[in-house]
């Protein structure tokens, strides 16, 4: 990538649900996980452009463990 700095790399920060999961109301069990299509493929080929690829979520359950 043209313009970084040594050292830097590029980075994509998505949102778990709904965009690369399916949205599941206080999703708690690693069952209830479902990929939503293409996002596994999407984020490879977002790592092979040398993109760090960052999960994100604001879900308040994530935080009560």
């Amino acid at each position: 990538m043209s313009g970084a700095r040594p050292g830097l790399r590029p980075a994509v920060f998505l949102d778990r649900d709904g965009t690369v999961i399916e949205h599941v109301h206080h999703l708690t069990l690693p069952d209830q996980v479902r990929l939503i299509p293409g996002a596994a493929d999407a984020i490879r080929r977002l790592q092979s452009l040398g993109f760090a690829c960052v999960i994100v979520t604001n879900q308040s359950v994530v935080g009560r463990g």
